[in-house]
């Protein structure tokens, strides 16, 4: 009798917790490749010098995979946008967070803040 392991990666779903497939891994990892591959040439070569070809190329995926995750170079670049959006709110709540903790900021003033 053979003995099978499986590891899985957990997620939080609402209160719970649900293993992530491989299929979704892949998806992930496939995601994060573009973003990554597009953030890069966006910034060694500018937004208008860099082809959804070349984004593809470099995340080592088909160019028709690729629009499965964005249709254009201007979502693309919204995306990466909206990631560096995402990380300096992160970064901001966090330091608001530490300041509170730190009896720097009341809390009070911080629910007046609209």
């Amino acid at each position: 009798m053979s003995l099978l392991i499986i590891f899985v990666k957990e997620v939080a779903v609402g209160s719970g917790r649900m293993p992530i497939g491989r299929r979704e891994r892949a998806k992930k990892d496939k995601h994060e490749r573009i973003m990554t591959a597009a953030r890069e040439l966006f910034v060694e070569q500018g937004v208008s010098g860099v082809t959804t070809q070349q984004i593809a190329g470099r995340a080592d995926v088909a160019i028709g995979t690729l629009y499965r995750y964005a249709s254009t170079k201007a979502e693309l670049l919204i995306m990466v946008q909206n990631e560096k959006f995402a990380a300096a709110i992160d970064d901001g709540l966090a330091a608001a967070d530490a300041a509170v903790g730190q009896g720097v900021l009341e809390e009070s003033s911080l629910s007046s803040v609209p």
